[in-house]
Parts: C-alpha cells; sequence; structure tokens
C-alpha cells in the first residue's frame, strides 16, 4: 500500500471523497491527494497523483472526507486540524489547540479583569 500512494513512510490515514479522489494520511505528516476517475498513474493502474502535502509537521492520525463538497480534514498527532480543498489542491485553513508557545496566542491583547 506504501508504494501505491506514493510514500516511503508508513500510511496512517485513509479517506474516500465519493468515487473521485483519495486522500493518504503518513506517519511523516504528509498528505497525498489522488485522482480516482482520472487516468492512471505510470505506476501500472495505480491512482494518478494530484498533490503531495506537507502543511502538517506531526504523523496524521485520521483524516476525513466530506461528502457534499470535495473537502478533506486533517488531524495530525499533535491535535493540528487542518482543511484542504480537493478539487483546487488548497490549503483552506488550520486549527491548532494553542499549545507549545503559539505565536498567535502570544501576540493577543490580554483579556480585561473581572
Amino acid at each position: 500500500l506504501d508504494r501505491a500512494v506514493g510514500s516511503r513512510a508508513q500510511v496512517t490515514s485513509l479517506c474516500f471523497h465519493r468515487h473521485k479522489y483519495l486522500a493518504a494520511g503518513a506517519a511523516d505528516g504528509r498528505l497525498h491527494f489522488y485522482d480516482l476517475a482520472g487516468e492512471p498513474g505510470p505506476a501500472g493502474g495505480a491512482p494518478s497523483l494530484l498533490s503531495c502535502r506537507a502543511d502538517l509537521k506531526a504523523p496524521i492520525a485520521c483524516c476525513a472526507a466530506l461528502d457534499v463538497a470535495a473537502l478533506c480534514v486533517a488531524l495530525d498527532g499533535a491535535g493540528t486540524l487542518a482543511l484542504y480543498d480537493l478539487a483546487d489542491d488548497g490549503l483552506l485553513g488550520q486549527l491548532t489547540n494553542g499549545q507549545e508557545g503559539d505565536a498567535a496566542d502570544d501576540d493577543a491583547p490580554d483579556a480585561p479583569a473581572s
């Protein structure tokens, strides 16, 4: 399976969006997106690789595709969620748990004292 999805790292999660897309999360934090409905890739009938994303740093714990839209949500082992547009190969955003010195939280104004 590792060779079929184009990764040397262990595949940790798979999800499908209808009959069109496959997302494979790996132990190295990468996500591979494939087109299942297009022409087969060069690897003997394997699905065609659309992109390989390295937006998450911890191993991918799980991924899920929405049924009504070509969107994929991935969760890494550090608790970061990432939302991807499968049709346009784009990262739409990330949510973190706010730990490990998140720079965005450090610059936020202090809450008023009650």
